[in-house]
């Protein structure tokens, strides 16, 4: 299964951990950071912390990158 590269940028993939979400990847776009449901519908709950912070971070620094 492949990794999520840190650190995240606009266009990116995540891939998410749980067994349920195996092999499922997510762009990251600009649209994931600033809405309460997280990555394009899936609940941040299920993603996990590393990723979490990624985008907590990004959203306090990377949101005007491409």
């Amino acid at each position: 299964m492949k990794r999520t590269k840190f650190p995240l940028r606009i266009g990116d993939y995540i891939y998410l951990d749980r067994k349920e979400y195996k092999n499922v990847r997510k762009k990251v776009g600009i649209g994931m950071f600033h809405t309460s449901e997280g990555i394009l519908g899936f609940k941040i709950k299920i993603i996990n912390k590393k990723i979490k912070k990624a985008i907590l971070k990004l959203e306090r620094y990377g949101k005007s990158k491409k």
